[in-house]
């Protein structure tokens, strides 16, 4: 076929429409690949092209077309037996079969079934005939393979801590985790990014439902994808890329089949003396091809025009470890951007070592190992280091680390785990440590010992060495930019200020491996782990005292450090600072509850769980009942900090609260889950699945695979969350096997959904070939979550159910539209490929044209195709739904796509704007930086204008919608140039209602720290003057323009929650006395609002929170329990024994200053006496505070 160029065959007479010009020296194959493309043929002038070739006998001896097995094969009714089950792409039929079919003139001379017996016996042709052509090109790049698979640098992994056993990359690898990539903000001094506790929580909040996927999944795809993969120091980026190099090596990629393996400081150390030496001929160098090293020898192997995409994938190794180098950084960054015209690539970084942009397609996160993944990686390394005389037991030791929250946190980074194996290889009858101090301790101390013993050198990491390194790590992090990457001029100019020190870096600490380093220009030098430096800058900051860390606090970077020490305070006997030091941190509560986290954190490594003897009461409750109401993230992170400190009483919790809702349930048949759970989380089986305890596990898994439905879908998310490999299975055979799948599959499909695992592909097929043939709604939902996995085996099945369906008399045409939107959010080659078949059914010709346009989702980049669609009205919708769907899927639209989309629109009605401000909105929530907007603006101000007109009533419904729309996708940006629209509107009294709140939603982001004093007393203004739906709305924007001013307002209305959102936004903790700053830095309030003590019964929050809303405008805050800065008591009617006990703190409290002022609020004060009275109560409060 199209592999034998030389086959043409005569065409007796020429009827086909469009043939190209050289059609005569053309193959069957390629001249009807072309007709299919161009849809350039008649029926007629087919079925004449047809007979030609059949009576042809030289080309069919030629193509290897052979009649008598086109009659066997209809023979044996080919529908039966070969196109579901064959490796044969189905593509190839139905483009074929299909399309002669429809011909009357071929029914005249064949049946349908030697139609299709033909259409199958070409394509076997054409799958056999490239399997037959072995090509130079084939046994070079065969021996590329070889030499990849022999080279130990890759199938091994290097020894730890100079043990002489290299592991086995095959046994010691496991699938990584990725979550969407954030854009780290370079820090070249550090291994990992500083970030704030809020930032933090996001993460492992993402992290925790992050898609484990294969590197084959991830990264082997059609045309030229460049990757790359973010890691922190110890998480497996070099062991990834090497576990990549052997998979497409041993020939299990189907779009790669050699990998070229280059570190990015080799490359560099040989192109600082050689700029022409390219990345693509050091790769050949690295591999041993000389001969094929310069550029003209290699260019017809790595690059061939005749395909759509090369064999060879490259690379390429820490791009971290050059960025202290502006030349290196400038010539490998070029080298890739160059490459990626030729050759796909993935690169490897950790985030703060990452220069430049790569414009590369896809970037991800390496992300904790799970529990699952911790289990593979213990029993293959407790299976190498085992010998003949000592046995390393991956069943206790899997049970040591589950029975600790603190070996469980260590153990999800593959450098600790690997670290917790050591140690219990080299004492494998010991237990392991119980608390993370000890473990770091121990870790430490077998490093030392186990380097004396390989060098039989007693001066290596010595304690005096050790000492000396921990100070000068201390000293290294209280340099401006806390230095945590250095060189040897560092470690000299800290020799040089302290001469008493004789610690020689090279022969005394060096051969401990503690430290790697690299050499680019500088020899840089790192620890191992982040986490072993800050270690011992906790032991050397003991003898700086409680006064010195407690000021570093709120330093993101200083925060591990922090809790190190705390814990180090207790194992070195310091009870009274330990005390100390808890107690200061749990009295100082920020209004969320995230310092919590800190001394949970810091009771955890010290191995406390009941903290009563310390603090005066017990945190595990106080963690609980804050984590049952608040700001979400508060509740996810306190949960979390719960977890840590004491899963086993959470555990407990979460049961007691199950147990009552299933008493409940059993004896109503009806549960309000709103009564039963104040927690923001889902359900207690959420709660369960946090503890993770072994109990915990087994609730879940109960629940799951109950008798009990609805139970059994309230528990799939955390069973997601909690499954092991057994579990799964144990899963996706209930479904196999199960007679009525409406049982089970409910619960499937929603645990499907949460973990989306390709694995679970089979299963999903089957729900949805099942729902299919019901007409059911959980028929779309399951093809959505086949869809969002994704890949290849997605496309695969969907295609499959489409066929099906195809089928069916008649036709759904609505059913098929959304299995092809599915197909289309599938993304890539494949996606394309059975969208560009589907359009060319019969049953679905007249709607041909908007199935092409649906494929834009999938390659979003067709300039043609949305050139042509945008024009036409009918179409222009299916554009944008398919174009914004690409960019919301990660596959981003060109600019020029996106800027000739915003032309064609403006071109029409200028008010008709929605669907422009729907597409810049996807790019904008792909992390794209703003292209349409000003565009956007336009319309909006355009539409603004028409609403002052009498035509206004007219259209209204649609002028409002397209306003709204586009005031959202500014909101996004946000576009500063929008300001001027945003005060016109806020001032106009007659301003309509839709376009009112619009304009309050977008003012807070245009205005945004300007602190805009007209446009905050305008949005007061409108906050108490028109109370209603945009009540939240107001005080947020008022927050962002200045937080100070929010803060004055935190008894208003829904103040509070924009304060803890905003605070959440921007990284801040708020305090009632001062804020902290991501960076660590503390900050008073600018005029802080008084205090009043508010003393009601149960009987009165209404009123009194109504009080405190108009009290807020004249600058007091409510508050419910003594603090310095309350001046006065408002005593409402009714009081408790609470209210009086509160009363008398007050009137004793040492803190405060100034008269006691206490008012009694009326009995019959209504709502609509409020407004005065508050007013008349705060001049008189003001003026008591004066006398």
């Amino acid at each position: 076929m199209s592999d034998l160029p030389n086959n043409s065959f005569p065409i007796k007479s020429c009827l086909v429409r469009g043939a190209p010009k050289n059609f005569k020296e053309m193959s069957l194959d390629a001249t009807f690949t072309h007709l299919l493309e161009s849809g350039s043929w008649s029926y007629n002038g087919l079925a004449n092209f047809v007979n030609d070739v059949l009576e042809d006998k030289a080309f069919l001896k030629a193509n290897d077309l052979d009649p008598k097995k086109i009659k066997t094969l209809e023979a044996d009714n080919v529908k039966t037996w070969g196109l579901k089950s064959t490796k044969i792409s189905t593509a190839y039929r139905l483009g074929f079969y299909e399309v002669l079919r429809r011909s009357g003139d071929f029914h005249d001379t064949f049946s349908d079934s030697w139609i299709e017996a033909f259409s199958y016996h070409w394509a076997e042709i054409r799958v056999n005939s490239r399997a037959r052509n072995k090509s130079t090109k084939d046994r070079f790049l065969s021996k590329l393979q070889k030499r990849v698979l022999a080279n130990p640098n890759i199938t091994h992994l290097p020894s730890l801590f100079e043990t002489d056993q290299p592991l086995p990359l095959a046994t010691a690898y496991v699938d990584l985790a990725i979550s969407a990539s954030p854009k780290w903000t370079p820090a070249l001094s550090r291994l990992q990014p500083a970030i704030s506790l809020a930032e933090k929580i996001s993460l492992r909040q993402e992290r925790r439902f992050a898609e484990r996927r294969s590197p084959q999944d991830l990264f082997d795809r059609p045309g030229l994808q460049t990757s790359l993969i973010l890691g922190d120091p110890g998480a497996g980026k070099s062991s990834l890329l090497k576990k990549i190099a052997l998979e497409i090596a041993e020939g299990r990629w189907k779009y790669s089949s050699v990998p070229l393996f280059v570190e990015a400081r080799e490359f560099w150390r040989h192109a600082e003396n050689a700029p022409s030496l390219s990345l693509e001929e050091f790769a050949l160098q690295t591999v041993g091809e000389t001969e094929l090293a310069s550029r003209e020898k290699h260019e017809q192997f790595l690059f061939p025009q005749d395909i759509p995409r090369p064999s060879v994938i490259l690379l390429i190794d820490g791009l971290d470890e050059i960025a202290n180098s502006p030349d290196a950084v400038r010539h490998v960054y070029n080298s890739l951007k160059n490459l990626s015209k030729k050759l796909p690539w993935i690169a490897t970084c950790r985030p703060t070592g990452l220069a430049a942009s790569l414009s590369e397609n896809l970037r991800c996160d390496i992300v904790d190992l799970d529990e699952e993944a911790i289990e593979i990686l213990v029993k293959n390394w407790c299976a190498e280091m085992s010998t003949e005389t000592q046995t390393v037991a991956s069943d206790a030791l899997l049970q040591e680390i589950s029975g600790s929250s603190s070996l469980r946190e260590m153990a999800t980074n593959p450098f600790l785990l690997t670290a917790l194996c050591f140690l219990k290889s080299v004492a494998p009858d010991q237990q392991l440590p119980a608390t993370r101090i000890e473990v770091y301790e121990e870790l430490l101390e077998r490093i030392g010992q186990q380097a004396r013993d390989f060098h039989q050198d007693p001066k290596i990491l010595t304690e005096e060495d050790m000492g000396a390194l921990s100070e000068f790590c201390l000293h290294l992090y209280e340099k401006e930019d806390s230095l945590q990457i250095f060189t040897q001029k560092n470690w000299q100019r800290y020799l040089e200020n302290n001469p008493s020190v004789s610690t020689d870096l090279r022969t005394s600490i060096l051969p401990a491996r503690l430290l790697t380093s690299w050499n680019v220009g500088t020899k840089r030098y790192h620890f191992l782990h982040l986490s072993l430096q800050e270690f011992l800058i906790a032991k050397a900051a003991l003898e700086r005292g409680i006064e010195f860390i407690f000021s570093k606090r709120f330093t993101p970077v200083w925060r591990p450090v922090f809790r190190f020490f705390g814990a180090l305070l207790l194992a070195q006997g310091r009870q009274d600072d330990f005390k100390s030091l808890v107690n200061r941190l749990f009295e100082e509560s920020d209004l969320s509850g995230y310092t919590f986290l800190t001394v949970a954190e810091i009771f955890s490594d010290a191995g406390i769980k009941d903290t009563r003897d310390w603090i005066g009461e017990d945190l595990r409750e106080r963690l609980y009942f804050a984590a049952t109401s608040g700001e979400e993230m508060a509740n996810e992170a306190l949960t979390d900090a719960l977890s840590v400190l004491d899963p086993y009483f959470l555990e407990h919790k979460a049961h007691v609260t199950l147990d009552f809702r299933l008493r409940m349930k059993a004896e109503t048949n009806y549960v309000d889950e709103h009564a039963v759970i104040s927690m923001t989380l889902d359900s207690p089986y959420q709660v369960l699945a946090r503890a993770r305890t072994p109990k915990a596990c087994e609730l879940i898994r109960d629940a799951f695979f109950g008798k009990d439905e609805s139970e059994a879908v309230l528990a799939a998310h955390a069973f997601a969350l909690t499954a092991t490999y057994e579990d799964r299975k144990r899963a996706i055979t209930k479904i196999n096997r199960s007679k009525k799948l409406e049982t089970f599959a409910p619960a499937f499909i929603a645990f499907s959904d949460a973990t989306r695992r390709l694995e679970l592909l089979p299963a999903l097929a089957k729900i949805a070939k099942y729902y299919a043939d019901l007409e059911s709604g959980e028929f779309q939902t399951t093809l959505g979550i086949i869809s969002r996995i994704g890949g290849l085996k997605a496309a695969e099945i969907l295609e499959d159910i489409l066929l099906k369906l195809l089928k069916k008399s008649p036709v759904d045409q609505d059913g098929l539209f959304n299995i092809l939107q599915n197909i289309a959010g599938v993304g890539g080659v494949e996606a394309t490929e059975i969208l560009k078949l589907a359009a060319q059914q019969t049953s679905l010709l007249d709607r041909a044209e908007e199935i092409k346009v649906m494929s834009l989702e999938a390659d979003p980049n067709n300039f043609k195709l949305v050139e042509d669609a945008i024009k036409k009205p009918e179409l222009r919708d299916r554009v944008i739904d398919a174009l914004s769907g690409a960019a919301n899927s990660g596959r981003p639209v060109d600019e020029e796509i996106c800027k000739l989309v915003a032309r064609e629109i403006r071109s029409g009605k200028d008010s008709d704007i929605m669907d422009i401000a729907l597409l810049e909105g996807a790019r904008l929530d792909a992390g794209l930086e703003p292209l349409l907007c000003g565009d956007i603006l336009e319309g909006a101000i355009y539409i603004y204008d028409l609403s002052k007109g009498d035509d206004f009533e007219r259209q209204k419904d649609l002028l409002i919608s397209n306003f709204a729309t586009a005031l959202d996708t500014l909101g996004r940006a946000p576009w500063k140039p929008a300001a001027e629209m945003i005060e016109k509107i806020l001032f106009d009294k007659r301003a309509n209602e839709h376009f009112l709140g619009a304009a309050i939603m977008l003012s807070g982001q245009v205005f945004e720290n300007t602190k805009n004093h007209t446009m905050i007393n305008q949005l007061i203004k409108l906050w108490y003057d028109n109370p209603g739906g945009f009540e939240y709305h107001i005080i947020e924007a008022i927050g962002r323009i200045d937080f100070h001013r929010l803060f004055r307002l935190q008894s208003g209305h829904y103040a509070n929650y924009a304060i803890e959102q905003i605070a959440a936004e921007r990284d801040w903790l708020i305090f009632q006395d001062f804020y902290a700053l991501p960076d660590g830095s503390i900050h008073e309030w600018v005029c802080p609002p008084d205090g009043l003590l508010f003393l009601f019964s149960e009987d009165e929050p209404e009123i009194a929170a109504e009080l405190a809303h108009k009290l807020a405008r004249h600058d007091f805050a409510m508050f419910s329990e003594s603090h310095p800065r309350c001046c006065a008591v408002l005593l409402f009617p009714e009081q408790n024994d609470w209210s009086r006990q509160e009363l008398e703190v007050f009137k004793s409290d040492p803190r405060r200053t100034g008269p006691i002022l206490i008012y009694e609020v009326p009995e019959d004060l209504s709502e609509d006496d409020l407004e005065e009275y508050a007013k008349r109560l705060a001049a008189q409060i003001r003026n008591d505070m004066k006398g």
